[in-house]
C-alpha cells in the first residue's frame, strides 16, 4: 500500500494498535524506492499527520530520513534504508515482548 493510503486506513481506524508503526514502516519503505528524497519527505509527513500519538512509528520515519539526509552515499542505494529500518523493527519487537 502506498503511504497515503495506509494514512487514510489508520485514520479510519481499519489499522490499529501495534499494527499501525507496522504497515506505515512497510508502507515507508516500499514507497522509498524509486523516489526522491523530497517525494520520500512528503510520504513521512502523510505517515506522521495520520496518528500523532504513534511514537514509535514517528521517531523510526524521522530517524530515517534523518540517516538519509546526511548520507552521503546515492539515495538510490537503499542500503542504509533498509539498515535503518530493520534495525528499527528489530528493536521495536524485542521492545513488543
Amino acid at each position: 500500500m502506498l503511504p497515503n493510503e495506509v494514512a487514510e486506513k489508520i485514520k479510519n481506524f481499519e489499522i490499529q494498535g501495534s499494527e499501525i508503526s507496522r504497515y506505515a514502516i512497510e508502507s515507508f519503505r516500499n514507497f522509498c524506492k524509486g523516489h526522491n528524497l523530497k517525494d520520500i519527505e512528503k510520504a513521512k509527513e502523510i505517515l506522521c499527520s495520520a496518528k500523532k500519538s504513534d511514537a514509535v512509528m514517528r521517531n523510526c520515519l524521522n530517524f530515517v530520513m534523518e540517516n538519509l539526509k546526511n548520507s552521503k552515499q546515492n539515495l538510490n542505494n537503499l542500503n542504509i534504508l533498509n539498515k535503518c529500518l530493520d534495525e528499527f523493527l528489530d528493536y521495536k519487537n524485542k521492545a513488543e515482548k
